[in-house]
């Protein structure tokens, strides 16, 4: 019979979860040329994380978008997180742009 190794010994990394900002930065550095590894190797995450942020260009630039259109300068948060209720979302944020001009 042969002996595992206990689990405490295996090191697990740490999850790094990005800022929207840094994706947009990734996507910047992607156009200008620079490798997946040499990106991946700067913000500590994997190659195909740099792959995956590439993939959802869209998403970001658009959610970057209406994050200015609503006068947010900087964008802090880590994710894209979408209301339970798309229309009443659609709605409430055509309400926020009105009131704006």
């Amino acid at each position: 019979m042969v002996a595992l190794a206990p689990s405490a010994s295996v090191k697990k990394e740490k999850k790094i979860v990005l800022r929207i900002e840094d994706k947009l930065d990734i996507l910047k550095l992607i156009e200008c040329g620079t490798s997946y590894t040499v990106t991946s190797e700067r913000y500590g995450i994997g190659r195909s994380t740099v792959g995956d942020v590439k993939k959802l260009k869209s998403q970001f630039e658009s959610f970057k978008r209406r994050s200015q259109d609503m006068g947010m300068k900087k964008i802090e948060s880590k994710t894209m997180k979408i209301g339970e209720n798309k229309l009443l979302e659609e709605a409430l944020y055509i309400w926020f742009s009105s009131r704006e001009n």
